[in-house]
């Protein structure tokens, strides 16, 4: 293992709960010694058959690695309704770590799918950190643009139209600041801040005089004025 490899792998330690990290330390001391390619073969041992904290573990690592022969194992992983759920939730994030585009066709799939919302929002939000395509951007437009469907969820396909830059989601995202859900509404927001397209002013002027709720889950949020106003600043800041 290098000391890049092994730098990367010591910071996921620090993220986990307490009883997990000694746990964890231990496994790694074990891979010292490793090469790049025993690393790797290891890792996917472990995710297949260790014990519920290292297969997490390892799921992480191999997506902060960006381990391309790990992607056939985590997309198994986060596909099987029947796996515990942290796991699922960590594969995913880890496939949109690596931005491999054959994530793209099944992540659509699953949005289709009877999964969990928490599963869903897991599959919205890492949509926005795949290499862009047309059939992605109308996958989270629909997504956002379904009522039926959770509100975290819209909101997670609100948030990574921003992330991609999605020109042709800003009408979308402009008739959704009038949405029930304010987490509807405040990605719809930032998004529409990010992706910097002028027609979307005036509405975000109309929500700034009179939209003073306040989303909170987030450690950066705040009140939906206040964020209309950041979105229109950027919108005036990248169009000069």
């Amino acid at each position: 293992m290098t000391k890049i490899q092994q730098t990367l792998l010591q910071s996921l330690v620090v993220s986990l709960p307490p009883g997990n990290q000694d746990k964890a330390i231990k496994y790694l001391d074990s891979l010292v010694s490793t090469t790049n390619e025993e690393l790797a073969d290891e890792l996917l041992d472990t995710l297949q058959n260790g014990d519920s904290e290292l297969r997490v573990f390892v799921a992480n690592a191999l997506g902060l690695l960006r381990e391309r022969k790990a992607f056939s194992i985590l997309m198994e992983k986060f596909q099987d309704q029947h796996e515990d759920i942290t796991l699922r939730r960590v594969a995913g994030s880890s496939l949109a770590f690596m931005r491999d585009k054959r994530a793209t066709s099944p992540f659509i799939t699953m949005l289709n799918q009877d999964h969990s919302n928490e599963i869903k929002a897991v599959i919205a939000y890492a949509i926005g950190w795949l290499p862009p395509n047309r059939r992605a951007t109308n996958a989270l437009i629909s997504l956002l643009d379904n009522h039926n469907v959770n509100s975290f969820v819209r909101g997670r396909a609100a948030e990574s139209l921003g992330i991609l830059k999605s020109k042709s989601a800003v009408v979308d995202l402009i008739d959704n600041l009038n949405d029930e859900a304010i987490e509807v509404r405040f990605f719809s927001v930032r998004s529409l801040g990010q992706i910097g397209d002028t027609r979307a002013i005036p509405a975000l002027q109309k929500l700034a005089d009179i939209d003073k709720e306040v989303y909170d889950i987030l450690p950066d949020g705040g009140p939906l004025n206040e964020e209309a106003l950041k979105a229109i600043e950027l919108i005036n800041s990248s169009s000069i």
